[in-house]
C-alpha cells in the first residue's frame, strides 16, 4: 500500500470515529472503500442568495469532497450542490485555500467547511465572490449565523470570538494590525430584535498577490450596487418579516382547492350521469309501467290521466333524485380527494373522498326530491309568456339546493361550524348561478340545431362543479382566521389552513399538513395548538429541529409574518 493508499485509509477510519452518530453532519462514502470520494450533509444555519439584494436562511447543505489522484500532496476538490452566499463559495467552487495544508485530516476539512457554512470562519481579502465578501464587511455584526461546535456537536453558549481575516480602519481611519484583538461577537440573541449597527467597516484596498483559485481582484464597480436586508435582522422583528403578495385571498389555493377539483368532478359527474339509466320511462320500467304500455293503457281507459300523470310525476321525482345524487356525489367526492391531495396525504384522499361521496349523495338524494317539488310547485300555471329569468331562477333553486348538499359533505370533512356554514354558502350560490345559466345555454344550442339536452347539461353541470368549488374556495379564504404560506420548499406558493385544535406538521400522511416531497422533516416534526386567542407552535423533538425566525425553538407563541423553517420547507404564519 503506497502513501495515498494509507492516507486514504486513515481518513476513513478518522471520519468514521468522529462523525458516526453526528447530531449535525452526515458522512456518506460513494464508491469501494476505503472511499475516495464523500458526500457530506450539514443540518446547520447558512445562508443564500434568494434576490438581488436578499438572501434566506437555509439548513441544510450538501458537501461533495473527492480525493483525487494528487491527494494528499494537493487538496481535495471540494463543490458544493445547495445554494449559498458565502466570500470562499461560488457556482459551486469551495475555496478551501486558508484552511488546507498536507497536515490537515480529512475530517478537519469536514470541520473547517461546516464553520465556513456559518460565517464563523471566512475571508474577505481574496474571495471567490466579491459580491458576497461586500456583503460580509458591511454585515458582520450578524455573524456567526450559527453557533455549532461541529467536533462535539453542541451549541456554544457565552461569546464566540469572531474569525474574520480581513483588513479594516479603526474609527480614527487608522488601519487595525494584524496582532491588534477585533471586536468579538455575540451569538445571535434568541427572541430578541437584532438592531444593525450603524456604522460599517470599509474594506481596506490591498496590492497582495491573489491565490491562483481566484480568477479576479476585487473591484470597486464589482462592490458598488448590492443592496441587502439582513435575514437575521429581517426575520426577527415581525414588522419585517416576509409577508407574501397578494394580501388575504390566494388565488392559486381557490383554484388548486376548489375551481380545478369542482370541474374534474363536474365532468364526471355528467358523463355517468348521461349513460346510467335513470331517465323517466327507465323508472317507469322498474316499477312495472312500460311507457309505451302505460300510454295505451290511458287511450283504452283502463287508467285516468290523474294516475298517469302521478305516475309520471312520481318517476319524474326519483330521476331528479337519483340525478342530484349522482352529480352531488360525484363533486362532493372529487372535491374530498382534491382536499387531501391537497394537504399530501393519500390516506386523506381516500378518506375525504369517501366522506364527500357518502355525505353529497345522501343529501343530494334527499336535495334532488325537495328541489323537483319545489320546481314543479313554482312551474304551475307557467305558459308560453313566462319569463325566461323566471324560469332560470326555478332552475336555479333547484339546483343551489343540490349544491347545498355537496357544500356540506366539503364542510364536513373538518367539521368547524364556520367552515361548514361557509362551505354550504359557497355550494349555494355555486348551484344557483349553474342552474341559472342552464336555460340560457339550452336554448342557445337548441338555436344552433343542436341537442338542447346533453350539450346544455353537461355545460351546466361542469360549471356548477366549478363554481361550487370557486364559493367554497372564496369563502374559505374570507373567513379563515389563521394560516401558513409556503415560501420555499418542494410546496412553494401552497398556502395551508391552521384550524382550531391542533394542526399538527410533518411528512406523514397522518398529519393535518403533509410534506412529504421534503425528506428531512420528521413523520411528526410539529404542531400548531390554539390556546385561546394564541397559536402556539411546538417541536416533537426532531433532530433537525423547529426553527422560527432563524432561531431552534421547542415552544414559540407565533406572531403575524413568523417564519417558521422545518427540513428545507420555509413557512410564513399569517393571522387577521
Amino acid at each position: 500500500m503506497n502513501a495515498r493508499l494509507r492516507r486514504i485509509a486513515a481518513d476513513y477510519e478518522d471520519i468514521k470515529k468522529h462523525f458516526d452518530g453526528h447530531k449535525y453532519i452526515i458522512v456518506e462514502p460513494i464508491g469501494p472503500e476505503p472511499a475516495e470520494k464523500y458526500k457530506i450533509t450539514y443540518y446547520i444555519n447558512g445562508i443564500y442568495m434568494i434576490e438581488e439584494g436578499k438572501v434566506e436562511t437555509l439548513n441544510k447543505h450538501i458537501v461533495i469532497i473527492t480525493l483525487h489522484s494528487e491527494y494528499p500532496r494537493y487538496k481535495p476538490l471540494c463543490t458544493i450542490e445547495t445554494p449559498i452566499w458565502h466570500p470562499n463559495f461560488k457556482d459551486g467552487q469551495i475555496c478551501i485555500g486558508d484552511i488546507w495544508g498536507a497536515g490537515e485530516s480529512l475530517s478537519d476539512i469536514i470541520v473547517n467547511i461546516g464553520d465556513m457554512i456559518q460565517y464563523k470562519s471566512w475571508n474577505s481579502y481574496s474571495p471567490l465572490s466579491a459580491a458576497a465578501a461586500k456583503w460580509a464587511i458591511a454585515n458582520k455584526h450578524l455573524f456567526p449565523i450559527g453557533n455549532i461546535d461541529l467536533w462535539t456537536g453542541e451549541e456554544v453558549s457565552g461569546i464566540i470570538p469572531s474569525n474574520f481575516d480581513i483588513d479594516i480602519f479603526d474609527e480614527e481611519g487608522g488601519a487595525i494590525k494584524g496582532d491588534e484583538s477585533i471586536e468579538t461577537i455575540d451569538p445571535l440573541p434568541i427572541e430578541e430584535e437584532i438592531v444593525e449597527s450603524e456604522s460599517s467597516l470599509i474594506a481596506a484596498t490591498t496590492t497582495e498577490k491573489i491565490e491562483e483559485e481566484n480568477d479576479f481582484d476585487i473591484t470597486a464597480d464589482e462592490l458598488e450596487g448590492i443592496e441587502f436586508i439582513p435575514t437575521t435582522a429581517r426575520m426577527q422583528s415581525s414588522q419585517q418579516a416576509v409577508v407574501p403578495k397578494g394580501g388575504k385571498i390566494n388565488f392559486k389555493t381557490i383554484f388548486m382547492k376548489g375551481i380545478l377539483y369542482g370541474l374534474i368532478g363536474g365532468f364526471i359527474a355528467w358523463g355517468i350521469a348521461e349513460i346510467a339509466p335513470i331517465h323517466t320511462k327507465t323508472i317507469l320500467a322498474w316499477r312495472g309501467h312500460p311507457y309505451d304500455s302505460l300510454m295505451s293503457e290511458v287511450i283504452s281507459g283502463k287508467i285516468s290521466q290523474t294516475q298517469f300523470y302521478a305516475l309520471i310525476g312520481s318517476a319524474t321525482l326519483m330521476e331528479s333524485s337519483l340525478f342530484s345524487a349522482i352529480i352531488g356525489g360525484l363533486i362532493g367526492a372529487v372535491m374530498g380527494i382534491g382536499e387531501g391531495i391537497y394537504y399530501g396525504s393519500k390516506e386523506k384522499a381516500v378518506k375525504y373522498g369517501l366522506i364527500g361521496l357518502g355525505i353529497a349523495l345522501l343529501i343530494g338524494l334527499v336535495g334532488g326530491f325537495l328541489a323537483q317539488l319545489l320546481y314543479s310547485s313554482l312551474l304551475s300555471g307557467v305558459n308560453e309568456y313566462t319569463s325566461e329569468i323566471y324560469l332560470a331562477f326555478v332552475r336555479a333553486i333547484g339546483w343551489s339546493v343540490m349544491g347545498a348538499g355537496v357544500g356540506v359533505a366539503i364542510g364536513l370533512i373538518k367539521p368547524e361550524k364556520m367552515r361548514v356554514i361557509n362551505c354550504v354558502l359557497g355550494g349555494i350560490v355555486g348551484g344557483f348561478i349553474g342552474g341559472f345559466l342552464f336555460n340560457f345555454i339550452a336554448n342557445s344550442v337548441n338555436a344552433s340545431g343542436g341537442n338542447s339536452g346533453v350539450i346544455p347539461r353537461a355545460i351546466g353541470i361542469i360549471i356548477m362543479g366549478a363554481l361550487v368549488g370557486l364559493g367554497i374556495g372564496l369563502l374559505e379564504q374570507f373567513a379563515k382566521s389563521a394560516w401558513l404560506k409556503v415560501i420555499r420548499g418542494e410546496f412553494e406558493g401552497k398556502e395551508y389552513l391552521v384550524f382550531q385544535g391542533i394542526t399538527s406538521i410533518g411528512n406523514s400522511g397522518k398529519n393535518t399538513i403533509v410534506l412529504f416531497k421534503d425528506k428531512l422533516v420528521a413523520p411528526k416534526h410539529c404542531e400548531i395548538v390554539q390556546e385561546g386567542n394564541k397559536y402556539v407552535l411546538v417541536d416533537k423533538g426532531t433532530p433537525s429541529g423547529t426553527l422560527v425566525n432563524g432561531i431552534r425553538i421547542g415552544r414559540h407563541v407565533l406572531k403575524q409574518g413568523d417564519a417558521i423553517s422545518l427540513g428545507n420547507s420555509v413557512l410564513v404564519f399569517n393571522t387577521k
